[in-house]
């Protein structure tokens, strides 16, 4: 039974549905939340009956990852995997201590198969501030390697088990051609092994006679560049050039000074190594319903588990790179986020993957948010009822729990006005998530 009921709403079976100014989302309101003297109000109906109803919209939502994520893994998909190698070690890292060495083969963490860079950073992610252990498998150097051929040789059955702490906190160290401060800086030699584009500096000033050539390059020189220089600009080193009044490429500016580089500063990483995939190859996988019902939790798990991690390092002021990026999205940012994965160049498959987990991610958060027992939310409603049961059934005054959550709502639309204009700026500015 459809009818029009009034100019901005309309009535669909005695369902109310109304039209409102502000889009500001979908949102269920039953007759009577608080008042249990309305007909057929959801407050006149048992405890038990009020908390099952105010529990089932988070209970929805945390099923709804189940199904996508079992959905996913049921799909055939090609994957760009390999041998994740270690390339470097950090002094006095987490990976040091542990005993990594350049040319370890990473077999598995914490019992996850690693098959690429992304299966490592997200296992090390998840383990931020604890211990993990992992399964790798020594290189061997060999003596006379054959010219573009593998450095190490790796035997099965010497494989090693070693147990390593990532950190919440990654030591940023600036490259110098002499050390005075072994915690805050590193030799530029030692660096170049460990991050083969950074230098002492990484930009040139335009002069007339060049008499710093780390820091200076003369007007002559950076002509022959580009025709257009001037004396007094200043060209950045970059790996590859898009402005050349303002740009050098770096394969010239260490033709000016080897000491130059595209960064300045080297950043550990969580547990301190550079890594390579090695022997790449695209395969093809795609799991049986049960396997797939099953992986489903463990990528719940994973994902509740990044959430968790995001949360605390923003609480412990963390400069884990892996944790970068804004704390908190609206609407509009995730208006934004949707529109870069439709643009973006990537393959299908890869942005229904992504797709896929950011309806994921925001499906838990709206079943944790909606839990909590924040007024004008259904968890809030749930406190009230909690609080009457432990009261022997008496009620709180249908008054002053409508109050509180009126006051409730009003508190998350200005957090939520605060964090679209947020989201504006960072439009406004250019900026992107990825």
């Amino acid at each position: 039974m459809l009818r029009v009921a009034a100019p901005d709403h309309l009535s669909v079976s005695e369902m109310a549905w109304t039209f409102n100014w502000l889009p500001l989302g979908g949102f269920v309101k039953m007759v009577g939340e608080e008042d249990p003297g309305a007909v057929g109000s959801l407050a006149s109906k048992s405890a038990p009956a009020r908390i099952l109803v105010l529990v089932a919209g988070a209970a929805v939502n945390a099923v709804i990852p189940i199904i996508l994520f079992t959905a996913l893994l049921m799909i055939p998909q090609k994957q760009s995997v390999g041998d994740v190698t270690v390339t470097g070690v950090y002094p006095g890292s987490p990976a040091e201590s542990a005993g990594l060495r350049v040319g370890d083969r990473i077999l598995e963490v914490d019992g996850r198969p690693i098959r690429s860079v992304i299966d490592l950073q997200r296992a090390i992610t998840i383990r931020l501030g604890g211990e993990s252990t992992w399964l790798v498998r020594p290189g061997i150097p060999d003596p006379s390697p054959i010219p573009g051929g593998p450095e190490y040789q790796y035997i099965e059955g010497r494989d090693r088990t070693v147990t390593v702490a990532p950190r919440w906190k990654v030591p940023v160290r600036d490259v110098v051609s002499e050390v005075t401060d072994d915690e805050n800086q590193l030799l530029l030699a030692r660096a170049r092994l460990l991050d083969p584009t950074v230098g002492v500096s990484n930009s040139l000033r335009v002069v007339a006679v060049a008499r710093d050539t780390l820091h200076e390059i003369s007007l002559e020189d950076a002509r022959r560049l580009d025709a257009g220089t001037q004396l007094g600009d200043v060209l950045q080193v970059v790996g590859t050039v898009t402005e050349p009044a303002a740009e050098i490429s770096l394969a010239q500016a260490r033709r000016h000074n080897f000491s130059l580089g595209i960064a300045t500063q080297v950043h550990d990483g969580a547990v301190g190594i550079q890594i390579r995939t090695e022997n790449r190859r695209m395969e093809s996988f795609s799991d049986g319903p049960w396997t797939a019902f099953t992986g489903s939790f463990r990528e719940l798990r994973d994902l509740l588990l990044l959430t968790k991690n995001s949360i605390t390092g923003m609480i412990v002021s963390s400069n884990n790179p892996q944790l970068s990026g804004p704390a908190t999205v609206g609407p509009i940012g995730i208006g934004q986020i949707t529109g870069e994965i439709a643009t973006a160049e990537a393959p299908l498959s890869a942005k229904i993957t992504t797709f896929v987990v950011l309806a994921a991610s925001l499906s838990v958060s709206l079943a944790i948010i909606n839990i909590m027992p924040l007024p004008g939310l259904d968890g809030g409603r749930l406190l009230f009822v909690l609080v009457e049961v432990a009261r022997g059934g008496r009620r709180i005054s249908p008054r002053r729990e409508g109050l509180v959550h009126i006051v409730g709502i009003a508190v998350l639309l200005s957090l939520m006005a605060l964090v679209s204009v947020q989201d504006l700026l960072r439009i406004f500015r250019g900026e992107s998530f990825f």
